[in-house]
């Protein structure tokens, strides 16, 4: 009888082990959630990235002084795919920023608009700094940076005047004008994330209970809400994923269809019915384009592309543009503005694109690129234009790694100051001489003529239209704040007139020598 009831307890106990597991969905055999592929390969405006299945960074393209490490080579383009780092997790090329999540969900960085230093530099960190941690999804505009934690908060640093970030950063005139400051450092703008992108000088934003939002984009909703002071269009609800915003927005609802909102999307879907008088009308109208989609993406150059839930990667538009990207048909007339769906590619795990190629990620783990440009193949001016043809790269673990060079550190605009007045190339900085910096025109080898005008200890410039583009702080012979697109610091010559100094702007990974003459 003692055996029988110990055998009984050990079936009652493994029942409920069985039925925890029903309920739940726990299993000590793969308790984490599915791997999110999309997020592991991505293409900039002429570089792309790649996180192989060993969590391994790999990167190749050509590269603009930042992206691979290669501005002070001989050679800023990499031919083929090489390492870059370990144990990485996501990955976001952007324009001007590239952003990586590790395993420990630290997010790193490179590129442009790099916080930390605070006002000492909003220019480029030309190898990997680590910015924050708790990061589940990350991505970078033109000048500026998004990144959602864990609990659902949204950061944002960066450029702050084409797409805002922060309302309280407003600086105001005498004349009621105002100035947005840069963000500094990363500053919390919402609650309630579950993923973001940006391009350009837009970004969506979608929310943990589905609703999609959008700043910036020429894709407009019918509705707005106002957070933290900025206002955003509510272009749907029920969504759970979103591609990236051009004139058009794609956007994946729970049922796996796929909707467009936007001029393009007509566009894409059929160019006989779409009248040019109504297409503000048409921004705010969101359209089905398909079922049983797995993820989208969209980049303005090419055409939009799905991934089906059975593997299968999809083009779409005119067949027009269609055959012109991807087939040698000849031009038909008749049929140039029928729409076209074009299948490209089966066993498909990940999507992924720029201005200029195209990725995918296949289910045993190889990548695969097609485009125009530096493709990964060895060859600087490879195509595969007026082909479906993918090129599926190799990664060679005898590649020399990127991001070694110790001459890659970044700089702040200290440092140049620091130099320039030891050489004696700027004046040093004098508490005591009180430097007037209201002038009716400035001439000078940076920036655009503009005048200024001081009030107490705070200087304001204007362009030739009277827009504000400068605020700056006058102390002593020195004057140091923020322009336009980026901070400076210029010291005014014991003449009075003549002055020199150093602009850092958001696209400059070294700052440039400011000089000088008011009039």
């Amino acid at each position: 009888m003692k055996n029988k009831s110990v055998f009984f307890r050990r079936i009652a106990a493994s029942l409920s082990i069985i039925l925890l597991i029903l309920v739940t969905g726990i299993s000590d055999v793969n308790s984490t959630p599915l791997m999110d592929y999309d997020s592991r390969i991505s293409a900039g405006d002429v570089y792309s990235m790649a996180i192989l299945d060993d969590d391994s960074l790999w990167g190749w393209g050509s590269d603009n002084g930042v992206h691979l490490g290669r501005r002070y080579s001989g050679s800023r383009t990499v031919n083929k795919p090489a390492p870059i780092m370990k144990d990485a997790k996501a990955v976001y090329a952007g324009w001007g920023t590239t952003l990586v999540i590790k395993n420990d969900n630290s997010l790193w960085a490179w590129g442009d608009n790099m916080p930390g230093a605070g006002e000492d530099r909003l220019a480029y960190a030309l190898k990997p700094e680590k910015i924050m941690d708790d990061v589940i999804s990350a991505s970078s505009g033109n000048w500026f940076v998004l990144a959602v934690k864990s609990d659902g908060s949204l950061w944002a640093w960066g450029n702050n005047i084409e797409t805002r970030l922060n309302e309280n950063l407003k600086v105001k005139d005498t004349r009621g004008q105002y100035f947005c400051t840069p963000v500094v450092k990363p500053t919390k703008i919402m609650d309630g994330v579950k993923k973001v992108k940006a391009s350009g000088h837009s970004y969506f934003v979608l929310k943990n209970d589905g609703t999609l939002l959008s700043y910036g984009t020429n894709v407009s909703g019918s509705n707005k809400v106002s957070i933290n002071g900025i206002s955003y269009y509510v272009l749907d609800t029920g969504v759970i994923d979103m591609s990236l915003p051009t004139g058009s927005a794609y956007y994946i609802k729970n049922d796996g269809s796929l909707w467009g909102i936007g001029q393009k999307v007509y566009e894409d879907l059929d160019m006989s019915k779409f009248d040019y008088n109504k297409a503000s009308a048409y921004d705010r109208t969101p359209v089905k384009v398909m079922d049983n989609v797995k993820s989208a993406f969209h980049a303005g150059a090419f055409l939009p592309t799905a991934l089906k839930k059975d593997g299968k990667l999809v083009v779409w538009g005119t067949t027009g543009t269609v055959d012109m990207y991807f087939t040698q048909n000849p031009i038909d007339i008749n049929t140039w503005m029928s729409r076209k769906t074009l299948s490209l590619m089966d066993g498909v795990r990940a999507i992924s694109g720029g201005t200029s190629q195209l990725l995918a990620s296949k289910n045993d783990g190889s990548v695969w690129i097609w485009g125009i440009g530096v493709l990964g193949d060895g060859n600087e001016n490879g195509s595969t234009l007026k082909s479906s043809k993918f090129i599926k790269l190799e990664f060679n673990k005898d590649e020399e790694p990127l991001f070694t060079s110790d001459t890659q550190k970044s700089r702040l605009l200290s440092d140049w100051i620091k130099e320039k007045e030891a050489s004696g190339g700027i004046s040093s900085y004098n508490p005591n001489f009180k430097a007037n910096w209201e002038c009716d025109f400035w001439k000078e080898n940076m920036v655009p003529g503009f005048h200024t005008a001081q009030s107490g200890s705070t200087v304001y410039g204007y362009d030739a239209w009277n827009s504000l583009i400068l605020v700056g702080k006058a102390e002593g012979n020195k004057l140091s704040g923020y322009i336009y697109d980026g901070i400076f610091e210029i010291r005014m010559n014991p003449d009075g007139k003549s002055y020199s100094g150093f602009i850092f702007d958001n696209s400059a990974a070294e700052a440039g020598y400011w000089t000088g003459i008011r009039k």
